[in-house]
């Protein structure tokens, strides 16, 4: 659970960060403070699609299989990507903006955005639109 540093209100709970089918799922180092400030930041309300994903249920919706979510991964040594449902275009503008100029990288998709922290591991930061082919 990440919890407002000022008002020590809930920001993210941890059913909304774990994987779906692991009660406690492995971040990488330093990623929940990096979303923790971006909430912050933000300051409006976030609507998480995906965040840690088992190997089991990064397979089962469709992720690359050297996907930032996975919670087992050899490069961010766990979870460092988020997707977050985007209500409408100034919203997603917004949230972009803020997240690229602090070295996250931006998918964007027709309804959410993807972070991540690859910058964390080595990998130069992107800004990319990606496709859902569902």
């Amino acid at each position: 659970m990440l919890l407002h540093p000022s008002t020590g209100r809930v920001l993210f709970s941890a059913t909304e960060l774990n994987s779906p089918d692991e009660e406690a799922s492995t971040f990488a180092p330093g990623f929940l403070d990096s979303l923790l400030r971006l909430r912050v930041a933000f300051d409006e309300p976030i609507n998480i699609n995906s965040c840690a994903r088992s190997p089991a249920h990064n397979e089962k919706v469709g992720g690359a299989p050297g996907s930032f979510h996975l919670t087992i991964n050899p490069v961010s040594l766990g979870t460092c990507a988020i997707d977050i449902a985007v209500p409408d275009a100034m919203y997603a503008r917004k949230l972009a903006v803020l997240a690229l100029n602090w070295g996250w990288t931006v998918g964007v998709y027709p309804t959410f955005l993807h972070l991540d922290r690859r910058l964390d591991h080595g990998r130069e930061p992107l800004l990319f639109h990606g496709k859902v082919s569902r």
